[in-house]
């Protein structure tokens, strides 16, 4: 899968840790919202983090609901957003928050795309690398770079490779 990446984009890193009195809720399932158990965070997370991502595939648009522990740097980050051609996007808003704060924190999206910015990388999202021809995907906002990954989907007992 290639594709466009702002970038601000940072490589989210949380994990699951014990240490410190810093409580957070910890879940993540299909859906706008998730909730579940607390869970004592480690001596590096300082907030609690709400993470609601947003994918479409195939014209079908899915949440995820995530809440867990996390270092504050994820605070400052902006909205997460990559797209990958033929209306393919997965975009990520984030809200850090403290105890019954977090209860209610609902990460937004911002209506609409920003402008196409000039930029564009090539595009593929197909089944083998032999099926990407030599399709563009426009960039938009601060999108800067071109990634390229690979990832196995699991579909109805099929396994497709996503480019």
């Amino acid at each position: 899968m290639k594709s466009c990446l702002p970038a601000a984009t940072i490589g989210i890193f949380l994990c699951n840790c014990v240490g410190n009195s810093l409580r957070c809720t910890s879940c993540n399932t299909d859906g706008t919202k998730c909730s579940g158990w607390f869970r004592t965070c480690g001596q590096n997370f300082d907030t609690c983090a709400v993470i609601l991502i947003e994918d479409t595939y195939e014209g079908n648009r899915q949440w995820r609901g995530v809440k867990t522990c996390a270092n504050s740097r994820v605070c400052q980050m902006p909205l997460q957003y990559m797209n990958m051609g033929r209306g393919r996007y997965e975009r990520t808003s984030i809200i850090c928050c403290r105890g019954n704060a977090c209860r209610n924190a609902v990460p937004r999206f911002q209506p609409g795309f920003i402008k196409p910015n000039g930029r564009q990388c090539p595009a593929c999202l197909a089944s083998t690398r032999t099926e990407c021809g030599s399709a563009k995907v426009s960039c938009s906002g601060d999108e800067l770079y071109c990634i390229e990954a690979q990832q196995y989907i699991w579909q109805s007992n099929s396994k497709f490779l996503d480019l």
